[in-house]
């Protein structure tokens, strides 16, 4: 059974001690990452440019149904495009979480500390 069926259920602390912090932290963090990594490729407005768009209608219809733990094992073994696999596991869970809540997909509540715990969540957009 899944632990969540709706992408807004989606929590994911961005490391061991994100439990500790607020959810703007890792949100900010989210933020960060997506900046110093993501950017180049996927726009400031995250609406694509050389990579896809990681924010809208065609985002969300593309990951709907989907395991949260597919888009994390995507971006964690292909991106950044110009050195696939050097994000670590705790900036690809921010990464996932700031992506989710920029598709208003995502909600405060308990964080998620591990990778493992996204395979029960199913991805839902809003129908």
């Amino acid at each position: 059974m899944s632990r969540c069926v709706l992408m807004g259920c989606l929590a994911i602390a961005a490391g061991s001690d994100a439990g500790a912090a607020g959810a703007g932290a890792r949100d900010s963090e989210g933020a960060q990452i997506y900046a110093a990594h993501c950017i180049q490729c996927h726009s400031p407005g995250m609406t694509g440019g050389v990579g896809p768009a990681l924010k809208g209608k065609d985002f969300v219809a593309k990951w709907d149904g989907k395991r949260a733990r597919q888009l994390y094992s995507r971006i964690l073994m292909t991106m950044p495009a110009n050195n696939p696999g050097s994000l670590s596991t705790s900036e690809v869970l921010a990464l996932v979480r700031f992506i989710a809540q920029q598709n208003a997909l995502a909600k405060p509540g308990p964080p998620l500390k591990s990778p493992n715990e996204l395979n029960d969540i199913t991805l839902r957009g809003k129908h």
